[in-house]
């Protein structure tokens, strides 16, 4: 084993410079601490492999060109944030190559006129949004794990974001590409328009997670600055209030930047830095809603939406509220009592966050919230901090993400988990759902990719093998 490591640096080392060779993959040390390890990720990622930097997409196609000849896998890495959560980048074997993508990390062209940026697949989305502040844009493109996620990992495993309501997922605002393919050609797709007549070639590669080609470079639609932005976060006594005034709004045509519908122990964790618990608590389900633009118009939406929550006896909660839930939201903070490292009470239990994150019909969300707490009820070594569902319009569909913390150290705690994670995902399959709506498929989820796939698996799979004939991508 050894030796062949060897062989294969040897040859990388004499396409590529020296100081782009390493032996450990990096993940940030904030995702190791946060989130719960579900299946050995720890373990894997402290082996030692073969990880290259390349700085072009050249430096891609040479790796190709070693590699291929070779009887190992290559798996590209982002910002290495999902390794914890869907195990996206974690190997199935040792025999591996990982293309870190962080050494291309340069933004590239930046059009006002067509209001698109490109940038290289490794850029970090902190450093794209910093660079469109200074110029007065932004990109809605905004996972919580922006600080350490890059563009590519983001378009890749098509994130989602707040501003999904409203612009879609990641890959909504990609207008073009640049991939590298297992035979090293580099091949441009897209252009700087919305308008892909490419049979949707774009969105078929955007989606495959590096299975079937290496992200290079990305373009992407950006926007400026609003005038202003509203927050507000209203209580409802039952979800279908809810889910009826978010059908109201729909069908009256408002369209939030961002809406979400919460659990009570979602904001009792998010949202109550710094604020007293009150009688608003009493509520059972909340929403929670952003608009933007100029000041009158985000003030009349606003107001709109006020009505129609008194309309199905929902009340509006104090502003503070609202700010703090935002501020947690788009600051990358998953759970924000689990930023204090000195928070004695978790330390000492050794409690870590990680959740299920599936997509369902928005009015499948009472059955399946209904049969995640009867499920619940008999795994008691499970911390529930509730569920958060981003929302799509006009689709109305929901994105749950379902949080727990557990101490990944005890086996049973962590089986626990694994068994209401697996339950959960069935569930959202049997009403309709996909059981990976947000992280990707990735290889913890490897046992569920016949169900979720179906018979389109089989396709896939005849596509991989004409791209990928070596059986080189994971």
């Amino acid at each position: 084993m050894t030796e062949k490591i060897d062989i294969v640096e040897m040859f990388l080392r004499d396409k590529l410079k020296e100081k782009e060779i390493l032996r450990i993959l990096e993940v940030p040390e904030t995702h190791l601490n946060l989130y719960a390890d579900k299946f050995g990720g720890r373990q894997i990622l402290e082996k030692r492999y073969v990880v290259v930097r390349p700085k072009s997409a050249s430096d891609v196609a040479k790796i190709f060109e070693v590699v291929k000849n070779f009887d190992y896998s290559v798996i590209p890495v982002g910002g290495a944030t999902g390794a914890l959560v869907s195990g996206g980048i974690l190997p199935t074997k040792n025999k591996v190559v990982f293309i870190d993508t962080r050494s291309m990390n340069k933004i590239l062209r930046f059009d006002p006129d067509s209001q698109t940026v490109t940038v290289q697949a490794g850029v970090k989305i902190a450093k794209l949004q910093a660079f469109l502040k200074v110029r007065g844009y932004w990109t809605p493109i905004l996972p919580g794990s922006f600080r350490q996620a890059t563009i590519g990992g983001a378009v890749c495993t098509n994130a989602i974001s707040p501003f999904s309501t409203k612009y879609g997922r990641a890959t909504s605002i990609v207008t073009a590409l640049q991939i590298v393919f297992p035979n090293g050609k580099i091949t441009e797709i897209g252009n700087k328009t919305s308008f892909d007549n490419s049979i949707m070639l774009k969105d078929f590669f955007l989606s495959s997670e590096g299975r079937l080609g290496i992200l290079t470079e990305v373009t992407l639609k950006v926007y400026p600055f609003p005038e202003s932005r509203k927050v507000a976060m209203f209580g409802f006594k039952n979800i279908n209030s809810a889910i009826s005034t978010i059908i109201e709004l729909r069908n009256f045509g408002i369209q939030p930047e961002t809406l979400m519908i919460l659990e009570k122990e979602r904001v009792i964790y998010e949202a109550l830095q710094n604020v007293s618990l009150n009688s608003e608590l009493n509520y059972a389900i909340f929403i929670f809603v952003s608009y933007s633009g100029s000041k009158g118009f985000v003030a009349s939406l606003l107001n709109h939406t006020i009505s129609l929550v008194k309309k199905r006896k929902g009340v509006k909660l104090p502003d503070k509220i609202a700010k703090n839930y935002w501020k947690n939201l788009t600051k990358g903070y998953a759970l924000p009592m689990m930023r204090d490292v000195s928070n004695e009470e978790l330390r000492v239990a050794n409690l870590r966050y990680n959740s299920v994150r599936i997509g369902i019909p928005l009015h499948k969300l009472p059955i399946f919230l209904s049969y995640e707490r009867k499920i619940r009820a008999k795994l008691d070594m499970l911390v529930y901090v509730g569920t958060s569902s981003y929302i799509l319009l006009p689709q109305a569909d929901s994105l749950c993400v379902s949080g727990c913390l557990i101490d990944d150290s005890s086996k049973i705690a962590v089986e626990q988990f694994k068994t209401w994670e697996r339950k959960l995902l069935q569930k959202a399959k049997r009403i309709g759902g996909s059981l990976c709506a947000a992280t990707g498929l990735g290889s913890m989820y490897n046992e569920f990719a016949v169900t979720e796939f179906g018979d389109s698996l089989e396709s896939f799979n005849l596509i991989k093998r004409t791209l990928d004939p070596w059986k080189i991508l994971k």
